[in-house]
């Protein structure tokens, strides 16, 4: 059966004997199908990025436009938590843990994580 996810489907039942009668009236369902696929999702790798310790200054990741929505569906919000962290000396080393989130217009949700680490950027003279 061919059809578009969403649109109601109308199933006739007929029931025959062996010497071939068939029911009169027949029997009819009405199915509704729905969709729920989830969003294709892909986060980028993690990776580790160099920065001068001797800046301070909040960083705000942008999500990596890399979700699609599967049928007649759309993506609605992709967003990355946490939505801004400090880069400081203070936080050199540590592993920031992202998650990015896919919403489609029907409100299937599709995650995955990532992470990025700040290391110490030396200078050569």
């Amino acid at each position: 059966m061919n059809r578009p996810v969403d649109a109601n489907v109308n199933i006739t039942w007929t029931a025959t004997d062996h010497q071939g009668n068939e029911t009169d009236p027949t029997c009819v369902v009405e199915v509704q199908l729905y969709d729920e696929q989830l969003p294709d999702i892909e986060c980028p790798n993690s990776e580790v990025k160099y920065v001068d310790p001797e800046d301070t200054h909040a960083v705000k990741p942008i999500p990596v436009m890399n979700a699609t929505a599967k049928g007649d569906k759309h993506i609605e919000n992709n967003t990355v938590t946490p939505s801004t962290y400090t880069l400081s000396k203070d936080n050199l080393y540590k592993v920031i843990n992202l998650k990015q989130e896919a919403t489609d217009n029907q409100g299937f949700k599709a995650v995955c994580s990532y992470q990025y680490i700040f290391k110490r950027e030396y200078y050569t003279k």
